[in-house]
């Protein structure tokens, strides 16, 4: 299962000129299922909208398609995996030997300077 995100830029262009072209004509003789959920999170709003082609009749339909995709991504997103990064963060900090400065002050250049950044990331001079 994958979710289509605009990052994705040739393979979400082309699905959408797809579903552009399907719109203006209101879906006329275009085989679909739809979904959309709208969520409070973080303080905002946020509307998704799934569309399933039902010319692929091994897609899920859209409400399927929809639990589906959240699923994925919120193992991206997940609690767990920002717990690891706030542990393993202090140490890759502490681990840097490039500057005589305090945590605090690698903490906010690493934030500023990305090459300092990659640098404590990946360990290079």
């Amino acid at each position: 299962m994958r979710a289509l995100k605009a990052d994705q830029s040739a393979l979400h262009e082309n699905v959408k000129l797809h579903l552009d072209d399907a719109l203006a004509r209101n879906f006329h003789d275009v085989p679909y299922d739809s979904h959309t959920t709208v969520e409070k999170d973080h303080g905002r709003f946020e509307k998704r909208q799934y569309w399933v082609s039902c010319e692929l009749s091994w897609l899920p339909d859209a409400k399927g398609f929809a639990k589906a995709a959240r699923a994925y991504w919120g193992v991206e997103n997940s609690p767990e995996n920002f717990a690891v990064l706030h542990h393993s963060a202090p140490n890759l900090i502490k681990q840097e030997k490039g500057s005589k400065r305090s945590i605090k002050h690698k903490r906010l250049k690493a934030g500023w300077d990305d090459s300092y950044l990659e640098r404590m990331l990946f360990g290079e001079e």
